[in-house]
């Protein structure tokens, strides 16, 4: 089944809908990570989805998309990346590092940190080795082993074909990918959760909200570089003109006609960088 066909907009690759799915049933944010790093996890705790983990101030802190603690102290911290940002390996450090700050009490020691992990669910090949999965961590140089600090980074290419992957992580890699296999209970479950969210009037009007923000803050972005990028080009061919004016090639009224500018421009430029 296309899940385009049964729910149109809403896709798990939506940050809104993801958080919406998993941060409010600890039962599927439970099988997601089981099945996302192939591990068991005892009980859970979904902390707020998208928390703002605040450091200390005048330091950046960081807002991760679903942050999950489990019964032993365990950190879990889940994203979905719908576009390549070409940074993600440096967001998984800084996210590690946010956790690790966040368990660290005063007076508490290094080996008290338990173990974290950053998945990233991806709609891109991260590495392009065409790999439905990536798992990094620290590794010695000299001699090739894995350094166990405790943090394991996992990238997730939900268009891959390469790599073997357990079943059921091949299945969850599908749904977001737009394929459903409903033979499948967990899979199941996502569907059902997606449906209610769907069959919620009040969910779906802040669901069209925030993408209709999302799209006003992007097309506003788009704006502001395209306006930074012709303030950029005009003040580039400014400085040239006026480099003809300083070195005498052109009197002022020759090098205004010759690269469109004003007098004016010309004179303010002169005066400014005197």
């Amino acid at each position: 089944m296309r899940l385009k066909d049964k729910f149109g907009k809403l896709s798990l690759m939506k940050g809104f809908v993801f958080k919406s799915v998993f941060g409010e049933r600890p039962d599927l944010c439970k099988r997601l990570i089981e099945v996302t790093l192939g591990i068991e996890v005892e009980g859970i705790e979904v902390l707020q989805p998208e928390r703002e983990i605040e450091v200390v101030a005048d330091r950046a802190g960081g807002r991760l998309d679903l942050y999950v603690v489990d019964s032993r102290g365990n950190r879990y911290d889940i994203e979905v990346q719908a576009t390549n940002r070409s940074d993600e390996v440096l967001r998984a450090r800084r996210y590690q590092a946010l956790m690790d700050v966040n368990q660290l009490r005063k007076g508490h020691e290094a080996k008290e940190l338990r173990h974290s992990w950053v998945v990233f669910i991806c709609d891109f090949d991260i590495f392009g080795k065409g790999l439905k999965r990536y798992d990094t961590g620290t590794m010695c140089f000299q001699t090739g082993e894995r350094v166990d600090d405790r943090r394991i980074s996992t990238y997730l290419n939900i268009r891959g074909e390469g790599g073997k992957v357990d079943p059921a992580l091949d299945r969850l890699l599908r749904l977001f990918a737009g394929e459903a296999d409903e033979g499948d209970a967990f899979v199941r479950g996502i569907l059902e959760e997606m449906e209610k969210c769907r069959d919620n009037p009040e969910w779906m009007e802040r669901f069209m909200t925030f993408e209709e923000e999302k799209e006003r803050y992007a097309a506003s972005v788009a704006e502001k570089v395209a306006k930074d990028a012709a303030s950029k080009a005009a003040e580039e061919k400014l400085m040239i003109c006026c480099g003809f004016v300083e070195d005498g090639i052109l009197c002022v009224e020759e090098a205004a006609e010759r690269f469109g500018v004003s007098v004016e421009e010309i004179q303010a430029w002169r005066e400014a960088n005197r």
